[in-house]
């Protein structure tokens, strides 16, 4: 007999995510179809002060160290995908290592895996999307390791603006009117999109706003995740995301 789980009879999704992140689950929860259950592990990081890069620079030291025990903590429910719920890691090292990186995580695991800089990378290819501006809530060496990223996939890096927050956590905490701020910011670079990365920067419920009134695309990092997790599933449900990007309707959107 073959079972399937009775909630999660569609697909279990696995997400790990940072101690200190307070946006994904609760976003990516808002993105669930019905018959898709998500699974968060949380790898444990001290919400220390970020003042500095060197501040920043111990920060992705600490989220490699806590990464395998997070994923071996969600692996255990047997989930069918794998979200990595951050972005700065899968940025770190550059695009061919951070490729590299994930490939390896999926043959070992078994599972299809998204990250971030997957997603995002492979959402602006499919969309002919070339020129674009980024949002960090990250320090300086965060932003020249992604805007370094972008360029090396081949993206034209009109202006990237870094939000410089104090530590992990509150980089939930960013008022709506300073994000608003920010995106006006970028836009006056004239990109044809701005991506947002940073997951615990709250930004997928602004972004269905803002790609209406800037009548460009903004990508945000949880939204392109969950998204490229769907779509590896063979879930990507037209009426969830239309809805996320208001204005813009992305590649595939229409399929089942």
């Amino acid at each position: 007999m073959n079972l399937s789980d009775t909630l999660g009879h569609r697909a279990k999704i696995g997400i790990i995510v940072p101690s200190t992140n307070t946006v994904v689950q609760p976003e990516l929860d808002d993105m669930r179809p019905v018959g898709v259950t998500n699974h968060v592990a949380r790898m444990a990081i001290a919400n220390t002060p970020l003042r500095s890069n060197a501040d920043f620079e111990a920060l992705v030291a600490a989220l490699l160290k806590s990464q395998d025990a997070a994923i071996e903590s969600v692996m255990s429910c047997a989930p069918d995908h794998l979200v990595l719920g951050l972005s700065t890691e899968t940025f770190w090292d550059g695009a061919d290592a951070g490729r590299r990186a994930t490939d390896s995580l999926r043959a070992a695991l078994g599972v299809g895996v998204s990250a971030a800089a997957d997603a995002l990378v492979d959402l602006l290819h499919e969309s002919g999307l070339r020129r674009i501006a980024i949002l960090t809530p990250y320090q300086p060496v965060g932003d020249d390791r992604t805007t370094g990223f972008f360029t090396q996939s081949g993206f034209d890096v009109v202006r990237t603006v870094g939000l410089r927050c104090g530590s992990p956590v509150e980089t939930a905490m960013v008022p709506r009117r300073q994000l608003i701020a920010a995106l006006h910011e970028l836009a006056d670079a004239k990109p044809e999109a701005i991506v947002q990365v940073g997951t615990n920067l709250p930004m997928a419920g602004l972004a269905r706003e803002a790609c209406d009134w800037l009548g460009l695309p903004v990508l945000v990092a949880n939204t392109v995740l969950y998204r490229h997790a769907l779509k590896a599933l063979g879930l990507l449900e037209a009426d969830n995301f239309r809805n996320m990007f208001m204005g813009w309707t992305a590649p595939g959107a229409g399929e089942r």
